[in-house]
């Protein structure tokens, strides 16, 4: 049996149910020797063992997946949702959003979907847009900050995508108005750092535009922004936003940025790969809150040069990343969610969070050093101070535009003080002191080092743990 064959009657007898109810196709079928023990302990499975366990197979970037990283009773994937099971099989690039080619009568062979930016959303893929679930007692003002990192003990490097709906894109929280005050101060001290877009873009910033304006911000949260026949009312500020984009894409982004706490990336298929498969390029973005990089110097560069810096990335992530964005289907929505720990609590940064074999923190403008690395290395350890430091965390979304079939990379980002994650109680302070010990035990082994866990993270974890 080949790792993309499957026994038909097998899941029809095992289950007692016809293959396509089979409440749990293929989830553990992968490539990859390292998962030989995984397959032959699941081979030995015997029927109505409804305890029996199932083992996981390492994904094809070395990790597996979220809700199946160790071995879990049969009886939990007979019990499983919906979201959960499609949560397993896009970790392992299964199910009917993947167009993988199987081997005997799995599934049925599918036609490639991939968006050029010619077609447009089918009627039955624009109706998402419009059937957004509103929140008519949202009240910014007593709503917390969530809990965003992701803490895993070990980490690997993992797409780590969750199916949401275009209704939960925006998040919004009792910071609103004090972010509001910050973006703008940035947006008109870093103009060019902040807002940026190529000409080609300049119709997918405007459809983004008009439907956050139109129809996303006012069913989403009608008590915050009020349609009315002159505008949309932020009524947390107390201004009108035009329902038509300005004439410049740059205003339009501009208004996005000082209304809602997101910072928005479109990317267009604006170059082809030697197979014909389209590539992503950056295209326009209004971004206030960068992370150690400059998002001006990846204007019109493609995904795999926007992810250069980062270790793992073109070995582990690449082609996937590559294929999700050119599969994307209208009307989807994905989530993820990272962490990082910064030594200070800017949020606009366009160097620092991250180090380099030569010990140099900024990598976009690399200057000539005295030091050696570990010289530097050790000079910056000294420099940490706890009450500098932040937890922080970005909730990254991903959907695709009806019209131009831009897609739409978002985040908002939270910071926490060390204090602060102190005081989440739950055992969340271990928990985070484990997942930085864990940086360097993971399928990516550098990014330790590139996340600057050798500078900050004794200081850290022993201030977490008193």
């Amino acid at each position: 049996m080949s790792p993309y064959d499957y026994d038909e009657g097998f899941a029809t007898d095992y289950f007692n149910l016809p293959f396509e109810n089979s409440p749990m196709p293929n989830i553990v079928l992968i490539d990859g020797r390292s998962n030989l023990e995984s397959a032959m302990a699941n081979s030995s499975i015997m029927r109505l063992s409804r305890y029996a366990l199932i083992h996981p197979m390492m994904c094809v970037d070395g990790g597996y997946p979220t809700d199946f990283s160790t071995p879990r009773p049969l009886e939990d994937f007979l019990e499983m949702g919906d979201a959960q099971l499609e949560r397993i099989m896009m970790a392992y690039e299964l199910g009917s959003w993947n167009d993988r080619m199987y081997q005997g009568d799995l599934l049925s062979p599918r036609p490639s979907k991939q968006y050029d930016g010619n077609e447009k959303g089918t009627a039955d893929q624009k109706d998402a847009y419009q059937d957004i679930e509103p929140l008519p007692d949202f009240d910014w003002k007593t709503t917390p900050p969530i809990k965003n990192a992701p803490l895993k003990p070990i980490y690997h490097l993992t797409m780590a995508l969750e199916n949401i709906t275009l209704s939960d894109l925006i998040d919004m929280d009792n910071t609103y108005l004090s972010r509001m005050r910050i973006r703008r101060e940035i947006m008109s001290s870093h103009p060019a750092a902040t807002l940026q877009c190529n000409p080609s873009c300049a119709p997918a910033v405007n459809e983004l535009y008009t439907w956050l304006i139109t129809t996303y911000l006012p069913l989403r949260f009608p008590k915050v922004y009020h349609a009315t026949p002159s505008g949309l009312l932020n009524t947390a500020s107390d201004e009108l936003i035009p329902s038509t984009p300005p004439s410049n894409p740059l205003e339009a982004l501009r208004t996005l940025g000082s209304h809602i706490d997101t910072d928005f990336l479109l990317l267009l298929p604006s170059s082809t790969a030697p197979d014909g498969s389209p590539i992503y390029h950056l295209e326009a973005f209004v971004t206030c809150f960068p992370s150690g990089f400059s998002t001006r110097n990846k204007l019109s560069l493609p995904l795999s040069r926007i992810h250069t810096p980062v270790p793992g990335y073109k070995a582990k992530l690449e082609k996937s990343m590559d294929r999700f964005f050119a599969r994307m289907e209208c009307g989807r929505c994905v989530k993820r969610s990272n962490w990082s720990l910064t030594t200070n609590d800017r949020l606009f940064s366009e160097g620092g969070n991250h180090l380099y074999e030569n010990g140099s923190t900024d990598y976009d403008h690399k200057q000539e050093e005295k030091l050696s690395p570990e010289e530097q290395i050790a000079q910056q350890r000294a420099e940490v101070k706890i009450e500098d430091c932040r937890l922080r965390s970005e909730r990254q979304t991903l959907f695709r535009l009806p019209e131009t079939n831009a897609l739409v990379f978002s985040f908002k980002t939270y910071q926490y003080r060390l204090d602060e994650v102190k005081g989440f109680g739950e055992g969340y302070a271990e928990r985070l002191a484990e997942a930085m010990e864990g940086l360097s035990k993971g399928n990516v082994p550098e990014i330790d080092f590139y996340k600057r866990g050798v500078v900050w993270r004794e200081k850290v974890v022993e201030y977490l743990r008193s």
